[in-house]
């Protein structure tokens, strides 16, 4: 898990233990499978705010947790989940484009995390 992804880690591990559970365990077959969706969310921009996964422009970790407790607060603390893995990518994303982008760029950031 690289520090990007550390820091959502952190970000659901205190606010689980806060409520009463174990700390997660780190899991690098979950994180694997976490970038893969992330990768696919962030170039795609398909379903980047469902289940445990959470994206939009520049979206830090802070953001996408605040995203997770709104649209999965049961399974980020559920206690029986013991293990964790979270996947982060960020892609150049056109802000306006019309034939070409005249927008300008931004990052698209995508966010997973997955429990077992």
């Amino acid at each position: 898990m690289n520090g990007t992804e550390k820091q959502l880690f952190d970000l659901i591990d205190n606010a689980r233990v806060d409520n009463g559970c174990a700390r997660l365990k780190q899991d690098p077959n979950l994180t694997s499978g976490a970038r893969s969706t992330a990768t696919d969310r962030a170039s795609s921009g398909r379903s980047l705010n469902s289940g445990t996964g959470a994206g939009g422009d520049k979206m830090t970790a802070q953001q996408a947790y605040n995203r997770l407790m709104k649209n999965a607060k049961s399974t980020v603390l559920d206690c029986g989940l013991t293990t964790l893995g979270v996947g982060f990518d960020s892609e150049p994303r056109c802000q306006l484009e019309i034939i070409t982008c005249i927008g300008g760029w931004t990052d698209r950031n995508a966010w997973v995390a997955k429990f077992s």
